[in-house]
């Protein structure tokens, strides 16, 4: 368990599930509402949106603090440290990014622990569920 979530868009007449999910495999996606649970004996998927519990963090190069906002990574299951893009206005006309700390509609979970990366790619981190 642990890998990020999204909505397919597609519903489903269910009193269980109000939609289809996939992993979320897309940066920022504006979809993403949960962590993979596991199923149920039906085969239903079950996600888990609100509370607490463990997330998998992909390392983008720069250490977690608690209380950074998580958003989905372009790596399938994983979430990133949540960015804001800034247009800075030189000849050169690139982006520069920020952490956010403003919940949004790509933000997954809130960081819990503070995370120090020694060459791992990939960490399993103590999150609040912001999706859904």
């Amino acid at each position: 368990g642990g890998f990020l979530v999204e909505s397919t868009g597609e519903t489903l007449d269910t009193f269980k599930h109000l939609t289809k999910s996939q992993i979320a495999c897309t940066r920022g996606s504006k979809t993403v509402y949960g962590i993979y649970g596991g199923s149920d004996e039906e085969g239903n998927d079950t996600v888990l949106s609100i509370g607490t519990g463990f997330m998998w963090v992909k390392n983008t190069g720069e250490n977690l603090e608690a209380g950074d906002l998580l958003m989905s990574s372009d790596t399938c299951g994983m979430a990133e440290v949540q960015k804001k893009h800034y247009p800075w206005w030189s000849f050169l006309l690139t982006f520069f990014e920020y952490k956010s700390d403003e919940v949004s509609n790509i933000t997954a979970a809130k960081v819990m622990e503070p995370i120090v990366w020694n060459g791992e790619e990939f960490k399993k981190v103590a999150v609040i569920y912001l999706g859904g």
